[in-house]
């Protein structure tokens, strides 16, 4: 086992609150990832890999939640000690990318989290 950071980002894909919740395809957006990540990997080396979930947001209908909870997408990863050893870097990374999400997709808020976990990393 060996000692990582995990990141939780969750962003909603609707611009703004009060809405009814548009329908929106995961694939349009795990694009923007992918070409994000690219493009970090290019300047630092490093590769911010990633699964994506759609989830829901939910909080008050007051401040503009709709009913049932917002449409939102988790995006979740964690750093391989094998092949990167610079922490600091890679974090700077995954908020880089969520900045840009955060930016194209309009939203005022997002959530990043970084959690200690640890990894098992099982090859043959």
């Amino acid at each position: 086992m060996l000692k990582s950071i995990k990141f939780f980002l969750t962003t909603g894909v609707t611009k703004g609150y009060f809405h009814e919740n548009e329908n929106f395809d995961i694939e349009d957006i795990t694009v923007i990832w992918q070409k994000l990540a690219q493009e970090k990997f290019d300047e630092s080396g490093i590769y911010i890999s990633a699964l994506a979930f759609k989830s829901k947001a939910i909080y008050s209908e007051d401040w503009g939640c709709p009913k049932a909870g917002e449409n939102t997408l988790t995006f979740t990863g964690s750093i391989n000690p094998t092949f990167t050893k610079d922490v600091e870097t890679w974090k700077k990374c995954v908020i880089e990318i969520a900045t840009e999400i955060k930016k194209t997709l309009e939203q005022s808020t997002i959530t990043v989290e970084f959690i200690e976990c640890e990894i098992n990393y099982l090859t043959e």
